[in-house]
Order: C-alpha cells, then structure tokens, then sequence
C-alpha cells in the first residue's frame, strides 16, 4: 500500500491529528461516538497538511482545510472520491497520533 491511503506516514505534526480530533468532537462525535463519523484525507498535494471531510453516517461531508483546520465552505460539498483516502475512524486518528497504525 502507498502512503497515499497512509496519511500517518505523510503528516510529522501531531497537532494536525489533535485538530482534526478536536473537529470530531466539536461536530459530536468524538471517542464514545467512535465510528459513527468517519474523515477521509486528500491524497492531493505535498501530504503536510491534507485537507480533509468528516461525514457521520448518512450525512452530508463536512470539508475542512488540513493548514488551519476551519471549515472550507468554499470546497465542493465533498472531495472527488478518486482523490482522497479511505475512511478512517475517530479511534484510527487517536492511533495515528500515537504513530500506532
């Protein structure tokens, strides 16, 4: 597997996967919701900082840019599917914070 669907190996700022953690839990769904959202990265540009969407089970994604972490209203409503990883769950981003995936 590339480290395009491994976005742990790309990412060396553990505050990104605190602050994509924290947009878990501010949308509600943080560690006793596990698996109810899920938040796929895009595979697009130099890895740093990937943009990335939240969606919850049925919902509608929610885009956030990877520099600042704020909602990109400006992003269609979801990435190109061809573009971006698979679904991770809150649980898996708490492992690739500790580098355990």
């Amino acid at each position: 597997m590339t480290n395009e669907n491994r976005p742990w190996e790309r990412v060396s700022d553990p505050s990104y996967f605190r602050a994509v953690m924290r947009n878990f839990v501010a949308m509600g769904f943080g560690p006793a919701k596990d698996g109810m959202a899920t938040v796929r990265f895009g595979r697009t540009g130099d890895g740093v900082h990937p943009n990335y969407q939240i969606e919850a089970e049925g919902g509608e994604p929610r885009c956030f840019r990877g520099s600042n972490h704020k909602e990109a209203s400006d992003l269609a409503d979801a990435f190109d599917p061809d573009k971006i990883s698979e679904a991770f769950r809150y649980s898996h981003v708490a492992a690739m914070l500790e580098r355990r995936i």
